[in-house]
């Protein structure tokens, strides 16, 4: 059995995905976070949110930048993967836990665009879902 750290999460977008070229080779990359409420409550009733940064490259990650926008609802498969980097404020070593998605889902639409249809072509390498 393969060794691997896949995870799913169901949450909403805190702002809008970004596309960047990275490299020599101009590797195209979508970079979101995703708020996923927990079952903890504050004192106003409202529920605790867990952040976490997600990576999608390629034609698939321009594809969802497209497509989806702040308050967008999604569901993320992908690996854990750590990064480490050098901080420019003091200098030490941090690290950052990501989510390196291969697959993505539109749940649901933001407020701002909840009059616009949602997109119902498949992904880039996904098989159409209504055959």
């Amino acid at each position: 059995m393969a060794n691997d750290a896949t995870i799913v999460i169901n949450g909403n977008l805190v702002r809008d995905p970004e596309l960047r070229e990275v490299g020599a080779n101009k590797n195209k990359v979508a970079s979101f976070t995703v708020a996923v409420n927990t079952n903890t409550r504050r004192p106003d009733g409202t529920f605790e949110a867990n952040f976490y940064d997600v990576s999608m490259w390629g034609p698939r990650g321009e594809a969802f930048v497209q497509r989806a926008q702040k308050g967008t609802g999604v569901e993320v498969i992908g690996d854990l993967a750590m990064s480490e980097y050098v901080s420019t404020k003091d200098n030490k070593n941090h690290y950052r836990l990501r989510i390196d998605a291969y697959k993505t889902k539109i749940t649901a639409r933001g407020k701002e665009n909840a009059q616009k249809p949602m997109a119902m072509d498949p992904m880039p390498d996904e098989e159409d879902p209504f055959n």
